[in-house]
């Protein structure tokens, strides 16, 4: 039988272990409390302060658009085939990575688009990334439409860029090893160099030729260099269309020969269309830039609608204004003067009456492949500076496509002017003619030529490298070479 003591010390045991399972719990909870605390302080400052410290330090950092190349566009879309470069923040390492992100983009506060890239994005040291290939879906028509007008006009033009991304960095520079931030925000304006009106464009060539038919239609022909410095380039524009203009006045209507490149650095350009001119006295003055190689400007204005075969490129083109430089033939299209004279009879009537007719027939040169007809020259003579003669003729010449012809004998009349420096001056081309098998003039004035079914008067000047020769010794004349090639 149990004693009273041995019940009381039970009792005590009893109530001892109690204690201390109570006590082990409450250890074993503050524990865990503490565990899944740290836990928690571990994956906030994981998801939510480390991502928020990478976005604020990303986003301190200029974003570039080195180059966006438009590859082509996918049928049935509104979504282009694109390759990127961007220069992002220095301040993350070498090799991060920003996977397969999804750029929204903006221009001037609108909607543009989405690019979503189909891989990685890695930087490098100097911040520059992986060229990406993406795909660029336009959202917005009337967006394009007016950052294709910048694109062309200012120097400079933005997008701003925002993406959801995580984000690999390298530890201790390491290949392999990586941090992984999850769900970083990246908000950039992006700086991309534009065309600044594309300040270089260079007609290289311009030519015009005969369409068969009875219509007598003519057909321009030109050549188009230009540099490209923007940061913006497409693979195929499509067949192009552009009307041209000079002072104002519509000269033709031009279409690209094959599919248009935009591409960064130089390009070349090809089109044709009919040549159809509203104002014959303004052309005139533009041929007569060009055969007298006078530098000057035409307009090429790209149409509201179907500026582009790719109904999304004639949207970024429609409305588009360029302008191109025309240096033309410095040479000039006069190539010589044949004289039919006896020279000492002609300067006893200069002498005698002050002036004297005088047969020529000049070797023009045709710098277009149409046919030219000449129905009409009105020129003054010079020689070393000094008007010597002049000659007001009807005549009538055919001279097939780049080559030359000689008119039939027109007369061109000497004349003193009632001065003996004119004398001396017309008495020293004669005689330099005679002893040296040919002299050199210059001519300034006017003729009528005809192109297809349109007649021009375009002024002409030319400096003294015209050869002037007589019948009787035609041989330099004969010989002397028209200009070849086309201007540049």
């Amino acid at each position: 039988m149990a004693t009273s003591s041995d019940s009381l010390l039970s009792s005590f045991v009893s109530s001892n272990n109690v204690e201390n399972n109570v006590n082990q719990r409450q250890k074993c909870y503050c524990k865990k409390k503490t565990f899944l605390i740290s836990i928690g302080i571990i994956l906030s400052i994981y998801f939510l302060f480390v991502p928020l410290i990478a976005t604020v330090v990303i986003g301190d950092e200029p974003l570039t658009l080195v180059h966006i190349k438009m590859l082509g566009l996918i049928p049935g879309t509104q979504t282009i085939r694109v390759s990127t470069q961007l220069k992002l923040s220095k301040s993350l390492p070498k090799n991060s990575e920003l996977y397969n992100p999804t750029f929204s983009v903006k221009y001037n506060t609108h909607p543009l688009g989405k690019i979503k890239s189909d891989e990685a994005l890695i930087t490098a040291l100097d911040g520059h990334t992986n060229p990406l290939n993406s795909s660029f879906e336009i959202t917005s028509i009337p967006t394009l439409h007016s950052m294709g007008q910048d694109l062309m006009q200012l120097p400079n033009i933005s997008w701003k860029m925002t993406a959801w991304s995580s984000v690999d960095v390298p530890i201790f520079n390491s290949p392999t090893l990586k941090f992984p931030i999850p769900y970083i925000y990246v908000s950039k304006l992006v700086s991309i160099k534009a065309c600044d009106g594309l300040p270089d464009i260079h007609l290289q060539l311009f030519d015009l030729f005969d369409v068969p038919g009875p219509e007598k239609k003519v057909k321009l022909h030109i050549t188009v260099n230009f540099y490209n410095p923007s940061g913006i380039s497409v693979v195929d524009f499509g067949h192009v269309k552009f009307n041209v203009f000079y002072q104002g006045s519509y000269i033709t209507g031009l279409r690209t020969d094959g599919e248009f490149q935009f591409l960064k650095g130089q390009n070349v350009l090809a089109a044709n269309g009919m040549f159809e001119p509203e104002n014959v006295e303004v052309t005139s003055e533009l041929i007569s830039n060009f055969i007298t190689g006078t530098e000057c400007s035409i307009d090429a204005i790209a149409p509201a609608t179907n500026a582009s075969s790719i109904e999304l490129y004639s949207s970024f083109l429609a409305g588009m204004k360029l302008k191109a430089r025309l240096k033309g033939y410095p040479q000039g299209v006069m190539v010589s003067g044949l004289l039919d004279f006896d020279p000492l009879k002609t300067i006893e009537d200069l002498i005698l009456h002050g002036k004297v007719d005088v047969d020529i027939s000049l070797r023009l040169y045709n710098p277009f492949r149409a046919v030219a007809t000449v129905s009409q020259v009105n020129f003054t003579i010079l020689y070393k500076g000094v008007e010597i003669a002049y000659s007001n003729s009807k005549t009538h010449v055919v001279i097939p496509g780049n080559s030359s012809q000689y008119t039939p004998k027109i007369i061109m009349t000497a004349d003193t002017k009632g001065n003996k420096k004119n004398l001396d001056t017309i008495i020293e081309c004669i005689e330099t003619t005679i002893e040296k098998g040919h002299s050199l003039i210059g001519v300034n004035g006017q003729f009528t030529l005809s192109l297809g079914q349109y007649t021009f008067s375009p002024k002409y000047f030319q400096k003294e490298n015209i050869i002037g020769c007589t019948f009787l010794d035609r041989k330099p004349c004969d010989d002397a070479k028209p200009p070849s090639g086309n201007p540049h």
